[in-house]
């Protein structure tokens, strides 16, 4: 029967369907199912709900009509200049293999799945603005595909020069007049033509060419550029430009246009619908900027699922959390170093020099702790980026900031405030100096603002032959000199171990200041036994605990039980699961210490890993236990008076550290520092950590008065909690007051600049 069309420009009936002619076809449908009810035409009518297109800018619904149009055919044969022929669907199936995809998954997955089940292109659209489709018909059938502006003027008898504009309303007046095809004959057949414009995808699909009006001119720089070594875009071009590009690559060139893509996922607003201007449903990306900043925003972004093509709940408190626990804590470093550096240089306490060379320094063991882990860094990053697995770099670089702040700048603090100049705090500014100004390079792609200020103070100010910028520096090479396995071996225990135990403090409500008796140790290798034995003193220098005890046998800390691992053992039982699960429970405590160890044990005639196993730990005796794969870790919980008495001057201080913040002190500010309590063990807690107290606290003398405290005439600042007991008693002495001591005694502190 042919195309069948009843429809008009504007959705409307034509004189195809005159009962309801000039209806639109949306509005006819209740009348047209009318109709057909009266005539006994209808068997079953219900409504159906259901999602249906409309239009994005009106809301009106889309109509679906057939008509004619141009395709571009998938299965026609394509023959490359080697000889070699194949459709040009093969070639596009083909040509995605020469790809490099980021996720891996979407090469054989979505878009590979979409090349398989590809079907010809519709590549025509009936609109008015467009890239005019360039060919010519005659009334006879015949037609004329025309390459270039030469080519249309050579055909029509025009001068190139008045064909300036190529949009239909330009073009669609040039009639071609030939007999042959190739040159204008004014009696020759008249072409006009086609009405339609290119699909905007055509277009798209082109960029490699238009990009440098390949093939009129450029063809160097073409042959240089293409294939583009790198391109990314959302998961949605899988369909969209990702595919044009693979169609007209394939087409022209029998290769794929681009070697690299990472695809990123879909921006949900926070409730997981789309984005929509009209619902609002996102936060104004202008204010997230101005109050928040674009490093927090690029941070949020390239550290989500969405570098990994999935979908990302936009959430404005995620951004705010980039802030406070990435930019923050990087900028208080630049913020400490400065600080500390600007004190000493005043005082003359300083005799470092940035442009002295790391090798000439007696580096510590925390020093070359940090600069391994920085030279992991840049190698981790060389790697990944190499695959564009921006996915896997990000996490990295966030995990070295938290290296940085809370273990090394924490555990050097002490270097950089002490009064002396000595080798060892030299090495300690240039081991930070150093860290903190490849760092900035190495952060700039992800936070090039953060990073521009970092390497302003610390470079572009104090060398005038550095890079102005830290975008116009290169990416630092790992520096073999600087590595240390062992290093970061011993490092990463001793972190996890700390972790443990701090977990077990807080279980068990030990405060970290609360000095402890013992810590035992079970490492899981004779090398990390050895590992722990190293970093001795700053487990328990971390862990606030006077002895290690380090042990290979946990049995007289813990009673061990397995259960199976559903996940792995699932599968590779079957049935036979039942009984392993059963046969778990009789293994003896050697057995399952090897199980715990990764060794593999057998069971019921199955060889079994250890991960098949989950091992579950009872406690013995007195002690707090937790385990992980690195270790177990056991805690004596008893607190004796000495214990408690080194806890006491830790709050101390601590409360004296407060105080000096309020007082809004500089870090070089001395103080004296004048302790009165009516409570024996006070005094006792000064006579055993006055000297240590006053060190820590940049004190130039702590002291109790022999007189008595009395009640002071002016209010003094307190600190309300409540195990701070017994006498509150305030002195009048000038100086700011702090409040009552801890524990079974009451003190007043004095602190005077």
């Amino acid at each position: 029967m042919g195309l069948w069309d009843p429809l008009d420009a504007d959705g409307r009936f034509t004189d195809d369907v005159r009962d309801w002619k000039g209806q639109e076809a949306k509005e006819a449908d209740k009348a047209i199912i009318q109709a057909l009810k009266e005539k006994g035409l209808v068997f079953k009518h219900e409504t159906f709900v259901h999602s249906y297109p409309h239009c994005y800018r009106t809301g009106a619904p889309l109509l679906y009509r057939a008509m004619r149009t141009w395709f571009m055919g998938l299965d026609k044969p394509v023959t490359n200049p080697d000889g070699v022929t194949k459709t040009l669907k093969q070639w596009m199936i083909d040509s995605n293999q020469e790809i490099t995809w980021v996720p891996g998954h979407i090469k054989d997955g979505r878009f590979g799945k979409w090349l398989d089940g590809a079907r010809d292109w519709n590549l025509s659209r009936n609109r008015f603005w467009g890239t005019a489709i360039p060919v010519w018909k005659a009334e006879d059938g015949g037609m004329v595909c025309v390459g270039s502006i030469e080519e249309l003027a050579r055909l029509s008898g025009r001068d190139p020069a008045t064909i300036t504009d190529l949009h239909t309303h330009f073009i669609d007046a040039i009639e071609i007049r030939t007999a042959d095809g190739k040159t204008y004959d004014p009696s020759g057949k008249v072409y006009r033509r086609t009405s339609e414009v290119l699909d905007c995808w055509f277009e798209s699909g082109s960029m490699p060419y238009a990009q440098l009006h390949y093939p009129f001119e450029n063809s160097e720089g073409f042959d240089r550029l293409f294939p583009a070594d790198f391109i990314a875009e959302g998961l949605d071009q899988t369909r969209g430009w990702f595919y044009t590009l693979t169609v007209l690559g394939a087409a022209l060139f029998q290769k794929p246009a681009f070697k690299n893509v990472i695809v990123n996922g879909i921006l949900l607003a926070e409730d997981g619908q789309k984005m929509s201007k009209s619902l609002r449903n996102y936060p104004d990306p202008g204010i997230i900027l101005e109050q928040i900043g674009a490093d927090a925003l690029r941070m949020y972004l390239i550290d989500s699922a969405a570098v990994k093509a999935e979908e990302l709940r936009f959430s404005e408190a995620g951004v705010r959390e980039v802030v406070r626990s990435v930019l923050l804590p990087l900028w208080n470093s630049l913020s400490l170093f400065c600080t500390y550096h600007n004190a000493d240089r005043a005082k003359g306490q300083l005799s470092w020099d940035p442009s002295a060379s790391l090798s000439s320094l007696a580096l510590s063991e925390l020093d070359r702790w940090i600069l391994a882990e920085l030279q992991d860094l840049l190698a981790t990053i060389e790697s990944e980026m190499e695959g564009f697995r921006l996915y896997n770099v990000v996490p990295q670089v966030v995990r070295f900031i938290d290296s940085l702040t809370n273990w090394y700048i924490r555990r050097s603090r002490r270097r950089f405030w002490k009064s002396t100049d000595d080798g060892d705090k030299v090495a300690a500014y240039a081991t930070l100096h150093r860290v903190l100004k490849d760092f900035a390079v190495v952060l700039a792609p992800y936070m090039p603002f953060l990073a521009e200020e970092i390497w302003q103070i610390l470079v572009a100010e104090v060398d005038p032959s550095a890079p102005r910028s830290v975008h116009h520096a290169d990416m630092p090479r790992p520096d073999e000199s600087l590595k240390d396995a062992q290093g970061i071996r011993r490092t990463h225990l001793a972190r996890a171990i700390v972790e443990l135990g701090r977990s077990l403090r807080s279980s068990n409500d030990l405060k970290v200041r609360q000095s402890l008796a013992t810590l035992t140790v079970v490492p899981r290798s004779d090398e990390a036994a050895a590992d722990v034995l190293a970093m001795k003193d700053v487990i328990l220098e971390e862990l606030n605990v006077k002895e290690l005890v380090v042990e290979r046998d946990e049995s007289h800390l813990v009673s061990l039980s397995a259960r199976p691992n559903f996940k792995t053992l699932g599968k590779k039982l079957g049935p036979a699961l039942k009984a392993v699960g059963e046969a778990l429970k009789t293994l003896s405590q050697e057995q399952l210490r090897e199980a715990s160890e990764g060794k593999t044990i057998s069971v019921c005639g199955h060889e079994l890993s250890g991960e098949d196993l989950l091992i579950d730990r009872a406690t013995k005796g007195d002690l707090v236990v937790l385990a992980a794969a690195e270790a177990t870790v056991a805690l004596d919980p008893k607190i004796t008076p000495e214990l408690r008495r080194e806890c006491m001057a830790r709050e101390l201080q601590a409360r004296i550290q407060a105080r000096r913040k309020e007082m809004d002190l500089a870090v070089a500010d001395r103080i004296r520092v004048v302790v009165k309590s009516a409570s024996d063990e006070i005094v006792q807690v000064i006579a055993e950590f006055g000297a240590l107290l006053a060190e820590e606290v940049q004190a130039d003398s702590s002291r109790m008065p022999k007189r008595k405290a009395r009640r002071p005439r002016s209010k003094a600042w307190t600190w309300p909690s409540r195990w701070w007991k017994g006498l509150k008693r305030f002195c009048d002495e000038p100086g700011v007051e702090t409040g009552p001591g801890p524990a079974s005694g009451g003190a007043a502190v004095v602190c005077s600049p």
